[in-house]
């Protein structure tokens, strides 16, 4: 068994939440940033794109579409593997306006929200309703979320209320 592990970080203030969707405080997303793991984060050094839950990402192929190729072997500390259908679900939840997330507008292109769909559990076929530079950067800065453990609080439109600073640890699941 592993030995319990700590993270230990210096902030001037409390964070107000742990939850990536409402963290709009400099240091709660601070804190939800080491939490969570992004498919793609930006190089400080070189300002790329650069995969991290993602392998990579191709296209567009002559429809217009993307295919992300997720790696394999990622679980959540749960024992739920990361898959497709929470990269659906995180693009779902960070694209409704209804939810708060600041990243609504920065996830459009072309007016649009991105469409995505599952092929299969390590494959999300992505739709952008206009051309982009650089796709991956439009995904980089969304925390992939645990579809299996905030489902139903999305559906039941109770999202914001999750993950607060009274929730206990093991109800946070992140792939940080």
């Amino acid at each position: 068994s592993e030995p319990p592990r700590a993270l230990r970080i210096a902030l001037r203030a409390e964070p107000r939440t742990f939850n990536p969707v409402t963290a709009l405080d400099a240091v709660s997303t601070s804190v939800t940033a080491l939490m969570h793991a992004e498919l793609f984060r930006i190089d400080a050094r070189t300002q790329d794109a650069v995969p991290e839950l993602a392998e990579r990402l191709d296209g567009p192929d002559a429809s217009g579409q993307f295919t992300l190729t997720l790696r394999t072997g990622i679980a959540y500390p749960d024992g739920e593997p990361f898959g497709a259908d929470d990269v659906v679900f995180s693009l779902a939840v960070f694209q409704d306006p209804e939810v708060g997330s600041s990243q609504v507008q920065a996830l459009r292109v072309g007016g649009q929200p991105i469409a995505a769909t599952a092929i299969d559990d390590h494959h999300v076929r992505l739709g952008l309703a206009g051309p982009h530079p650089d796709p991956a950067r439009l995904l980089a800065g969304v925390a992939m979320l645990p579809r299996h453990r905030l489902e139903r609080a999305y559906r039941e439109r109770r999202l914001a209320s999750v993950w607060t600073l009274a929730d206990p640890p093991d109800a946070i699941v992140g792939l940080g």
